[in-house]
């Protein structure tokens, strides 16, 4: 006979002896592909994320201006900035010093970024350098392994974890062994995406270093990728401005650079908080709130000698951009509709300051396009 089981029958087959309850960490150790997205070298290499963005907030809040990445000899990774140094007092709220708030509690107020990365992690050590005083604790998945210690006085400050990842967990991964080129292609972009911020990458295995530290941001960045190209406006176009959003008790900074070349696909390039969304939030209308902007630039200055307005497949070719977008509250509460609709009132309002502000490239612009047009006429 076939008995169809109710939500009442299918909870009485239960009691308390079937309910396991997962305490510590050990949520991240049973299904870390759900913290990390897998358990191969993405992954792996997803713990060296989450420790370098742990030092990017101190930037952001105006307290570090270095960040150092060292592959050590032994395969570990080290990670350390010169911010406040993360706080080695009993916090009142979790009872734990700040170090044992941030590397055991997964509902942490600043983040679950370091707690996954102990959680992953087959030993972990933490340095922190406040107040004059040097402290040091360690871990051994996820659990402490050693009391916090005073190892002496110090002038330093900052923090500085070091990892081993727990090869059983990320097996996957080929030696469970973090890769140079890797871990310098994504600082570069954040020392990029974080101006004035300096970058270094050193590898002790081979002696392998790499320095960044760029003044003028994403200016520099679209500067290095079109390095090789001919261009029409030679310096990138700069646009910036702070959106307050008084309804969401937020603010967000919204930066935005343009360059013309002779590129012939279009190179767009999205972060939201340093993360890469060009899937969710491709730049396919830019073309069309630039030619808005620009056409009522150049009929109120009679720079078109056609009743013919420049079109957004005009200012399309060779159209490279980066967009990058910063919460200040860091939520990611946005929708994609919500903050495109931002987007689009920004930056043709902030690309018409520049335009009325650089009156000779807005000029050398309007005209490349002419020519463009008339070459084009000639040709069909």
């Amino acid at each position: 006979m076939n008995v169809e089981l109710t939500k009442d029958v299918y909870l009485n087959e239960y009691n308390d002896t079937d309910i396991e309850v997962l305490e510590g960490l050990e949520p991240v150790r049973r299904r870390p592909k759900l913290w990390v997205g897998s358990t191969d070298a993405r992954g792996l290499h997803q713990l060296a994320w989450y420790l370098v963005y742990n030092c990017l907030d101190e930037f952001d809040a105006g307290y570090c201006k270095n960040i150092s990445v060292t592959v050590n000899n032994d395969g570990s990774l080290s990670v350390e900035d010169d911010g406040r140094g993360i706080e080695t007092d009993v916090i009142k709220k979790t009872g734990k010093t700040g170090i044992e708030t941030m590397f055991t509690t997964l509902g942490c107020p600043t983040g679950f970024e370091l707690a996954v990365v102990n959680g992953l992690s087959e030993k972990l050590e933490v340095e922190v350098f406040r107040d004059g005083n040097w402290y040091k604790k360690s871990y051994q998945r996820g659990k402490s392994a050693s009391p916090q210690g005073l190892i002496g006085n110090t002038e330093q400050h900052g923090t500085r974890v070091t990892i081993w990842p727990d090869r059983d967990i990320f097996e996957e991964a080929q030696n469970s062994s973090f890769d140079f080129d890797t871990l310098l292609v994504r600082l570069r972009e954040l020392a990029y995406l974080n101006k004035t911020l300096r970058v270094e990458l050193t590898d002790s295995r081979n002696n392998n270093r790499e320095s960044f530290h760029f003044y003028s941001g994403i200016s520099d960045y679209l500067s290095w990728l079109n390095d090789a190209q001919l261009k029409v406006n030679k310096a990138p176009i700069y646009l910036s401005k702070q959106q307050e959003l008084p309804e969401h008790q937020d603010s967000l900074k919204i930066e935005c650079v343009i360059q013309w070349t002779d590129r012939e696909e279009c190179l767009s390039l999205v972060f939201f908080n340093n993360d890469n969304i060009n899937e969710e939030f491709p730049l396919d209308d830019l073309p069309v709130d630039l030619a808005s902007a620009l056409n009522k630039y150049a009929r109120a200055n009679q720079l078109l000698n056609t009743n013919c307005d420049i079109s957004d497949i005009e200012l399309s070719n060779g159209i490279s951009a980066i967009l990058s977008i910063r919460s200040q509250s860091s939520l990611r509460w946005l929708g994609k509709e919500y903050l495109r609709s931002i987007v689009k009132n920004v930056v043709p309002e902030c690309f018409m300051h520049y335009l009325l502000h650089n009156r000779d490239d807005t000029k050398v612009l309007i005209e490349t396009i002419a020519k463009e047009r008339a070459s084009t006429k000639t040709e069909n």
